[in-house]
């Protein structure tokens, strides 16, 4: 997870360094567990930069781009690669839209939140079903202000991993809970 974090740190920095070109900028970590389904179950560990635009005070919309690590059994279905488990690489980017609530001076506010996209993984997931998979979340979180500068993001979220039926054989899919911690550079706007 920290090669992880590091790795998405450098790459984005150019996109960091422009940052007037966007409004909104917060850094996630997440890490969470997969319901046991019929393949199994999988721990999945979340690196993502968040560029977003407020539109308003209360609601703002944006992309995420995450490298996700997702340590899963080795096999599933007609793919055998033997007992055990392995981690399997993985980049997801999403769109996504927040509400805000509470004051807009507050230093304390939750909100609500949807995101969906495609991750690309470097094996199938889950095993021997596709490398080519979308993850949608729903979520619920709180953002402390500290200070007007910065703010601190914690928050859950319920998400699906699967491959949206381009093999509906094979689409088991996982359902995941996370919890996230954030840092957001850039508070949203009180006016």
């Amino acid at each position: 997870m920290v090669r992880s974090l590091a790795v998405l740190v450098l790459a984005f920095a150019p996109l960091v360094s422009q940052a007037q070109y966007f409004n909104r900028i917060n850094f996630f970590g997440s890490a969470g567990k997969s319901m046991t389904g019929r393949i199994g179950q999988a721990d999945i560990e979340t690196a993502s930069l968040e560029f977003g635009h407020a539109i308003s005070p209360r609601f703002e919309f944006g992309t995420t781009i995450g490298v996700v690590n997702i340590h899963q059994l080795k096999s599933g279905y007609d793919d055998q690669f033997g007992p055990g488990s392995r981690n399997v690489p993985a980049l997801s980017s999403s769109l996504f839209v927040r509400r805000h609530f509470g004051g807009l001076t507050s230093r304390v506010r939750p909100f609500i939140e949807l995101s969906s996209g495609p991750m690309w993984s470097r094996y199938r997931v889950p095993a021997g079903t596709s490398r080519i998979n979308f993850i949608s979340q729903g979520g619920v979180g709180v953002t402390f202000h500290p200070s007007e500068r910065y703010g601190i993001i914690v928050g859950w979220r319920f998400g699906h991993i699967s491959n949206g039926w381009f093999n509906p054989d094979r689409n088991p899919g996982y359902n995941i809970n996370v919890v996230m911690i954030g840092v957001q550079f850039r508070p949203m706007p009180t006016r």
